[in-house]
Formats: C-alpha cells, sequence, structure tokens
C-alpha cells in the first residue's frame, strides 16, 4: 500500500478521474483501491486532512461472559492478548459509520488476527456490554452485545 497525494478530482461525462501525485507505484501498476488519509493511523508529520483530524474514542464499554472470557483464556498461550486486542477493537464500534449510534439487529462482522469475530448490535438500554456466546471455534466465533447510549 503506498500513500498517494490527491491532486484533483475532475467530473467528465460518465466518469470521475483523480489526479494523483507523490507516487510510489512502478509504470503500469493499478490503483485498485484509495481511501482517505488518516493522520493518527499513517506517518506523514507534515501531512494533514480535511476531516478524521484525530482517533476516534473508544465508544463502547466491552465485558465478556464469564463462558467467553474461559474460552478466550484457553487461547491466550497461543494468542497473547487476545481478550485485550477484540476488546479495544470492538469498543470502537467496526460498523460502518452511518450505523454507528443505532441498532439494526444486523450481525457485522470483523477479521482480527486467525478470527472472524461476528457481533449483533442490540439497544436494551444497559450501562454496560454483555457478550453472549452463540457459536465459537478455533476461527470463528459470534458475540452479541448491547449499544449503550
Amino acid at each position: 500500500m503506498s500513500l498517494v497525494e490527491l491532486k484533483e478530482v475532475v467530473c467528465h461525462k460518465d466518469s470521475v478521474i483523480l489526479k494523483l501525485g507523490s507516487l510510489d507505484l512502478v509504470d503500469g501498476t493499478p490503483v485498485v483501491d484509495i481511501k482517505p488519509y488518516l493522520p493518527f493511523a499513517e506517518s506523514l508529520p507534515d501531512a494533514s486532512a480535511s476531516y478524521a483530524q484525530s482517533a476516534p474514542a473508544a465508544e463502547m464499554a466491552v465485558s465478556f461472559t464469564a463462558e467467553v472470557e474461559k474460552q478466550l483464556l484457553t487461547l491466550e498461550k497461543r494468542y497473547p492478548q487476545l481478550t485485550l486486542f477484540i476488546r479495544e477493537v470492538l469498543a470502537q464500534d467496526p460498523r460502518p459509520a452511518y450505523r454507528k449510534g443505532e441498532e439494526t439487529g444486523k450481525t457485522y462482522a470483523v477479521w482480527l488476527h486467525d478470527f472472524n469475530v461476528r457481533w449483533r448490535v442490540t439497544d436494551a438500554g444497559l450501562k454496560s456490554l454483555r457478550w453472549n456466546r452463540v457459536k465459537f471455534t478455533p476461527f470463528s466465533f459470534d458475540i452479541s452485545f448491547a449499544l449503550v447510549n
């Protein structure tokens, strides 16, 4: 992945052309995906962004049921700090931004290390999150939790 500078956006007929600068590409390399520059995640001291100036705050308090804690604990030797890693990622509510703050009943997923973590947000008016184990295998588990308002 390479950082590029967005020089200009040109709308022409039914096309949008992005003029890029500061490229670190070999001639003919396709540009497959472009994401916005996030100063808190990249390392360009003099760069600026028009939005997302700081890292998002962890919005969700996360707690596990005793059963899930026990299962995660059995994985700690092979995956040190796995529980902390999952807790910190999910606390940031990694759903699409337009879904934050709402309960849809939809199951979301995020791939973390060797695990496909799926979760569902429900609005139960709880102060902390409750996690209920639905399915757990060495490489996949489902989690349900309540949205903190």
